[in-house]
């Protein structure tokens, strides 16, 4: 039966020398790509009804190994000692790293980047915020508020997201066409706003992107990503309840001008008429989208303070800086699951 002692001697016994070998089960690639450059190795659990890593959204890095078999147990490294365990899901997630987490003796950090569901019973969202876990990393105060979670509790901590600057930038824009990306756009229309997509589509020429079924196809490979921000005349962002898309990140990254409606904490990354435009109906995103067009120099500036802010505010160099402070300091506490 696992023990704190037991715990507590693994951490003990850790070579300090050696990057953290840290379990997880996919969620977002583009993040974990991201969380790769810690340099820890990171070790992806197979669920048969969980997807898998997917190679086309970006590359697997060296130091991510996918692990494979049928069972759950089959799937573990057991010449791997495992020093912490990442949950980035608590719906689905959860209840399986519970149990590997009281397995292995590991404490187990929580990764939350999305808001709330806005039809959830907020009973339901009460007892998810309240399961096990040594640490919860935020993606925003205001994703941390949305579950209700207190950020001066010092098991509460904010990391803004990362982006790679150096590789999503070089927009020239003239495809002639207004850029979006949205995986399961139709299904999703009450946090991403497919309506007002639909009624844009109408007035512009179009590049969706993103896997929705009769809509658009997901890009290939992140290098036809790259090249559809660059070429794009304009990047819009229609969600209405959505903590932060990275892809209007990225977009603002590359300097390709963006409009975006200024629901949850939009209107803290992008200041209207600045570095974007915010646009919470069709007229105003319309006419926004407009003036992108009609004004060549307008737009390179704004392109360009929009790439400033995303090198100011989610620069990989801090984004990696503030994961390296949270992982060696979660890895020295028992595991949540043998203390509660």
């Amino acid at each position: 039966m696992p023990s704190i002692s037991a715990s507590i001697l693994q951490s003990i016994n850790r070579d300090c020398d050696r990057p953290l070998n840290i379990l997880c089960i996919n969620h977002k690639e583009a993040y974990q790509n991201m969380l790769s450059r810690t340099g820890h190795n990171f070790y992806f659990m197979y669920h048969p009804k969980l997807s898998p890593w997917n190679a086309a959204i970006r590359p697997i890095p060296n130091n991510c190994h996918l692990l494979t078999g049928d069972k759950q147990a089959a799937n573990l490294r057991y010449d791997v000692d495992f020093d912490l365990i990442v949950c980035q899901d608590k719906d689905t997630q959860y209840p399986i790293l519970l149990q590997v987490a009281k397995q292995l003796c590991c404490p187990m950090l929580n990764l939350e980047y999305s808001l709330t569901d806005p039809n959830a019973n907020p009973y339901y969202v009460e007892n998810l915020m309240y399961q096990n876990y040594n640490l919860t990393v935020f993606s925003s105060e205001f994703v941390s508020n949305s579950w209700g979670a207190d950020i001066e509790d010092e098991d509460v901590k904010i990391i803004p997201h990362g982006i790679d600057t150096d590789f999503f930038t070089g927009w020239t824009g003239g495809d002639g066409k207004i850029l979006t990306i949205v995986n399961n756009y139709q299904q999703r229309n009450n946090t991403m706003g497919f309506d007002l997509f639909t009624q844009i589509a109408k007035c512009f020429t179009m590049n969706p992107l993103g896997h929705t079924q009769g809509v658009s196809r997901a890009t290939k490979n992140v290098d036809e990503l790259l090249s559809a921000y660059q070429k794009a005349d304009v990047y819009i962002n229609t969600s209405t309840w959505h903590a932060c898309p990275m892809t209007l990140l990225e977009a603002m990254s590359v300097g390709c001008p963006v409009v975006t409606t200024g629901s949850a904490m939009l209107t803290e990354i992008v200041e209207d008429g600045v570095n974007g435009f915010i646009a919470d109906d069709i007229d105003t995103m319309k006419t926004k989208i407009q003036n992108i067009l009609d004004d060549p120099d307008m737009t390179k500036e704004m392109g360009q303070k929009a790439r400033q802010t995303i090198i100011d505010g989610f620069g990989s160099g801090q984004f990696i800086k503030n994961w390296q402070e949270v992982l060696l300091n979660v890895i020295d506490q028992p595991s949540c699951v043998l203390t509660s």
